[in-house]
């Protein structure tokens, strides 16, 4: 794809400083742009032919104006043009875009360039590897993409792919995160020395908020690595609560939790217990999935819960002492992690 503005542009600007006059024809020999719908060459120009050397497919024609031009004067013009004619996928622009090299609005007309409706609902997916492991990476997850789909790989940095994946019926949170989960396994199983964490962001309805999918999965990731340890796929809508919570200033934070217990929180608890409360929240509360989740008796489970209540004063059986610890935990997170990164940056 030519960006044909720029060509436009950039023909008129050099028209105006020399004098020439500029022809674009493409490989049918269409003339697709003059400095001068007007201007009719005499036969006795000394015009001059010349091929962009990043695309073939065009030729440009220059006509002298007032002066004569020679080659090098055309090759100088060829060398000024030649960044318009540098073919583009659509991935290419999207990266472009998120780098901050392509507006939004340039990257939609781009798009419709290569004659791809940029409204359409779409997930973005960040998805973090070992820099070693990137390429193996890309090569897997190109793999889960369907043949004549409108999906968008490509990688970020050297420890990042972007996926920009279009999401049919609004593909939901659960299918979200099972497209997440069967890549981790996928990458997990051909590479288990990697090391890979995906973040989804929330939905969206057209390509022209790519930088703002790119900045709630970015968000996703970071909440998720604090509050979800451990835990390889982060999605948007199940990180509500904790995104809130991180607005909140930390002065309010800290009041809320010093009004409860030490005791309240998971350092005070052994690992099962920990495991526990995660996977009972994790499975909405719901004894016997969790259970079965934690491959141990339902009365098990219940013996553990009223030991948890015994320490904490919350009883996970009920929803709103749920929420509440729910809600002291995160907040715990939250703030430990800030402390961290104020002692990191002392």
């Amino acid at each position: 794809m030519i960006d044909l503005h720029g060509i436009k542009t950039a023909c008129s600007e050099l028209h105006k400083r020399t004098g020439v006059y500029i022809e674009l024809y493409d490989n049918s020999h269409n003339m697709v742009f003059s400095t001068s719908s007007r201007r009719s060459a005499d036969p006795t120009d000394k015009d001059i032919t010349i091929t962009p050397r990043t695309n073939k497919s065009y030729s440009i024609r220059i006509i002298p104006g007032k002066s004569p031009i020679n080659d090098s004067h055309a090759q100088l013009i060829s060398l000024y043009l030649e960044p318009f004619f540098t073919t583009k996928d659509p991935a290419d622009i999207l990266k472009d875009t998120l780098l901050g090299n392509l507006t939004a609005e340039a990257c939609v007309q781009q798009l419709k360039a290569l004659r791809i409706d940029p409204e359409f609902t779409h997930r973005l997916y960040i998805i973090k590897c070992l820099p070693k492991h990137l390429t193996e990476t890309l090569d897997i997850t190109s793999e889960m993409i369907e043949s004549g789909s409108r999906d968008f790989l490509f990688p970020f940095n050297d420890d990042t792919l972007v996926l920009i994946k279009e999401c049919e019926d609004e593909m939901s949170e659960d299918d979200a995160w099972e497209m997440a989960n069967a890549l981790c396994q996928s990458v997990n199983f051909e590479i288990p020395e990697n090391t890979l964490t995906v973040a989804v962001s929330r939905l969206f309805y057209s390509l022209e908020s790519i930088e703002n999918a790119y900045l709630s999965a970015v968000g996703v990731m970071r909440i998720g690595n604090i509050c979800n340890t451990g835990k390889s796929v982060h999605i948007a809508e199940k990180l509500r609560l904790e995104e809130f919570l991180d607005t909140l200033p930390s002065d309010a934070l800290l009041k809320f939790i010093d009004n409860y217990s030490a005791d309240t929180f998971s350092d005070a608890w052994d690992d099962r217990m920990a495991e526990t409360v995660q996977a009972l929240f994790d499975n909405n509360l719901n004894l016997s999935v969790t259970a079965r989740e934690l491959y141990t008796h339902r009365n098990t489970l219940v013996y553990r819960l009223d030991k948890i209540k015994k320490l904490s004063g919350f009883d996970l059986r009920a929803f709103d002492d749920a929420v509440m610890l729910k809600i002291l935990m995160t907040a715990d997170k939250l703030m430990k992690n800030k402390k961290n990164n104020r002692k990191d940056n002392a």
